[in-house]
């Protein structure tokens, strides 16, 4: 029975892997009823530059760990500087493979965030992160550049949200990006004659996209707590006054 062994191999230290440029390969030499296979999992199926995965599936493991020592001298490596070498176990390789769309999905923040911005099945977004198959690399590697894309387009703001607040209910009165603002919208509002017991500020930090409105990172707010989901927040600012003004909280 043949037996099928796998190395992790990165790139001389401070360089990428030269081999992981190329296409993945699967090579299927077996002649005369002896097993010989040698595949490589290229970027295009990793996602990354960093290394490469070596599959060799031979008759025995001595004849694996012996292509594979072939392979990195005058072989697959032979014109490609190559570092660190780790083997992986059958478990490793799956987690490997899983681990991938799953550090996708935790910057989407759920299964269903990515499938919907990427107009992908959720089905096949749960079968890729339970390992019941495996998401091609060149998905891997467009969500990844389209992610880091958007993230270097969106900025760090503190949206306020002032309103007013009767019997435990909130009224929204409006929103400020600047604090001083949203503290005299609350105090012009308290010391109007309005019914209502108290006027709150809450200012909101969150990353926004150029362009997305402060009602926009509101809604989505909203919609993620009815959803129950994470808000995306970094940090909160909170400021309650009564209906003459006074400070009453903070």
């Amino acid at each position: 029975m043949a037996v099928t062994k796998t190395w992790k191999v990165w790139g001389a230290e401070g360089h990428r892997q030269k081999l992981s440029f190329d296409e993945s390969i699967r090579w299927d030499f077996t002649k005369y009823g002896e097993t010989r296979v040698i595949e490589v999992e290229a970027e295009d199926k990793t996602g990354t530059n960093d290394y490469v995965i070596v599959s060799i599936t031979r008759e025995t493991a001595e004849q694996c760990e012996r292509e594979f020592a072939g392979q990195l001298d005058d072989g697959l490596f032979e014109d490609a500087q190559y570092g660190k070498i780790e083997e992986m176990t059958v478990e490793e390789l799956k987690s490997e493979r899983v681990g991938r769309i799953k550090r996708l999905v935790k910057r989407c923040g759920t299964q269903r965030e990515l499938a919907q911005h990427f107009g992908i099945p959720l089905r096949t977004v749960e079968t890729w992160c339970q390992g019941r198959s495996q998401c091609p690399g060149y998905v891997v590697r467009m969500i990844t550049q389209i992610l880091d894309f958007e993230e270097q387009l969106s900025i760090e703001r503190t949206v306020y949200l002032v309103g007013g607040i009767k019997k435990g209910r909130v009224t929204e009165y409006g929103y400020c990006f600047d604090k001083d603002e949203a503290l005299a919208l609350a105090e012009s509002k308290a010391n109007s004659q309005i019914d209502m017991e108290k006027i709150h500020v809450s200012g909101y930090k969150v990353k926004m996209s150029l362009g997305q409105s402060a009602k926009e990172v509101m809604d989505d707010m909203l919609e993620r707590a009815c959803e129950g989901r994470p808000l995306p927040l970094i940090g909160t600012y909170h400021k309650e006054f009564d209906v003459c003004g006074t400070k009453k909280s903070s």
